[in-house]
């Protein structure tokens, strides 16, 4: 399958911005069909000053399962 021709590299860069990137994901499953799901894999925190509140209720308004590795 096309997942096995993927791979890791770089890395050292935390924190992340996982919580701009799921608003981002959040904006582009917007107009999507009923069953929304992202899942964010990561193995860093997020950066600081993040809202994470803000993500939740953007996720609930838009009825997003959320799923984190």
């Amino acid at each position: 399958s096309w997942v096995a021709g993927l791979s890791a590299s770089g890395g050292g860069d935390c924190p992340e911005a996982s919580f701009g990137g799921l608003l981002e994901a959040a904006n582009v499953l917007e107009d999507a069909g009923p069953e929304r799901t992202l899942i964010l894999v990561t193995d860093a925190s997020p950066r600081p000053g993040g809202n994470p509140a803000a993500v939740t209720a953007r996720l609930q308004e838009l009825d997003i399962t959320l799923h984190v590795l």
